[in-house]
C-alpha cells in the first residue's frame, strides 16, 4: 500500500468516525471544503458502510 493510499484510508475512516465533520476533516488534514466534502459525502452513501472501510 502506497502513501497516498494511506491517507486517503485515513481521511475516509476519520471522516466517517467524525459523522461527516467536514470543518474537523479541513483542520486535521489540511484538505479545502470541498476536498474535505468528498470524504464526508460517503457517510450516508449506501454503497458504503464503515465496517467495509476496515476489511481493505
Amino acid at each position: 500500500m502506497n502513501a497516498q493510499a494511506i491517507r486517503q484510508d485515513r481521511i475516509l475512516d476519520e471522516a466517517h468516525t467524525s459523522n461527516g465533520n467536514v470543518r474537523l476533516i479541513c483542520d486535521l488534514f489540511g484538505l479545502s471544503v470541498v476536498g474535505a466534502y468528498r470524504y464526508a459525502a460517503t457517510v450516508d452513501h449506501p454503497g458504503v458502510r464503515r465496517h467495509q472501510i476496515h476489511e481493505r
